[in-house]
C-alpha cells in the first residue's frame, strides 16, 4: 500500500487538530479517540514496489488539498485532494461500547476547519502489515512540490 505522510510540521499541526476534536466531541456519553499514524492511504490505482515507483508516483503529483472535517458513518474525516483524485483520512474514530443511541449527527457540534490546507512537503512510501495492530514503512522518498 502507499502512503503520504505529511511533513513533520503539518503532522504536529494535524494531531493537535486531533486532540482540539476529541475535546470537543467526548460529552453526553460520545468517546472518539485519533487514528494513528497519520498517513494518507492512497487509492490501489498507485502502486508501488520500489523507491523507483514512489519516484514516478511523486512526479505525477501536481497538488495536495486538504479540506475541512466532516462526519462519515461514525467517524471523522478530512476530504484530500491529490490532483484529481479524492480521498479521506479517518482523523477521529467512535467508540462504539454500551452506545445504544448510535450516530445522531443532528446532535454533534459543527466541525472547525481544518489547519492545513494544502501539502508541499511530504513523504510517499510503501508501507506493509505487520500484524493486525501495527504498520511499518518499506521504501520512503521526500516529495516538494
Amino acid at each position: 500500500m502507499v502512503v503520504i505522510i505529511p511533513h513533520p510540521t503539518e503532522e504536529l499541526k494535524l494531531i493537535k487538530f486531533q486532540k482540539e476534536l476529541i475535546k470537543l466531541l467526548n460529552c453526553e456519553g460520545k468517546v472518539y479517540y485519533a487514528h494513528q499514524p497519520v498517513w494518507f492511504e492512497l487509492p490501489e490505482e498507485f502502486s508501488a514496489d520500489s523507491k523507483t515507483d514512489l519516484k514516478n508516483i511523486g512526479k505525477h503529483i501536481n497538488q495536495i488539498t486538504v479540506f475541512s472535517p466532516e462526519y462519515h458513518k461514525d467517524d471523522v474525516v478530512i476530504p484530500i485532494m491529490i490532483n484529481e483524485v479524492k480521498v479521506f483520512f479517518t482523523l477521529l474514530h467512535r467508540y462504539k461500547k454500551n452506545d445504544s443511541k448510535g450516530s445522531e449527527l443532528n446532535s454533534l457540534p459543527s466541525l472547525p476547519p481544518c489547519p492545513v490546507s494544502r501539502l508541499k512537503i511530504f513523504r510517499i512510501a510503501i508501507s506493509e502489515q505487520i500484524s493486525e495492530n501495527s504498520k511499518a514503512l518499506k521504501d520512503f522518498v521526500w516529495i516538494k512540490l
